[in-house]
């Protein structure tokens, strides 16, 4: 079994992605960024007031300010309100990137 790696979303996080051959911040060996793949999973406490309505959500995962639909996600049940998720991220090219996530409800809202 292959060992995922969570990223813990906030609100609004920056991810910096590896690229070989620079030497400036977040790129080449001496950047603290990180390789984003398409492999790993993004983890979120998620509010909602019944199961039925968590149930209901689908989720939009914005990079750079273009939103698409996650896949893979998955909830546990809701404990006093909230709920710990987790869906696939997306492979992203090279370079620093802005994430947002979107919780959608079944009327679009």
């Amino acid at each position: 079994m292959r060992a995922s790696t969570y990223v813990r979303l906030g609100v609004m996080v920056a991810v910096t992605t590896a690229c070989g051959g620079d030497s400036g911040p977040g790129g080449g060996s001496g950047g603290s960024g990180n390789q984003i793949t398409g492999r790993e999973r993004l983890a979120w406490d998620q509010q909602a007031p019944n199961q039925q309505e968590l149930n209901g959500l689908r989720y939009l995962l914005w990079v750079d300010d273009t939103p698409d639909n996650m896949t893979g996600v998955t909830c546990e049940p809701l404990r006093s309100g909230v709920a710990s998720c987790v869906g696939a991220l997306r492979p992203m090219s090279p370079g620093e990137h802005r994430l947002a996530l979107s919780a959608v409800g079944p009327d679009g809202s």
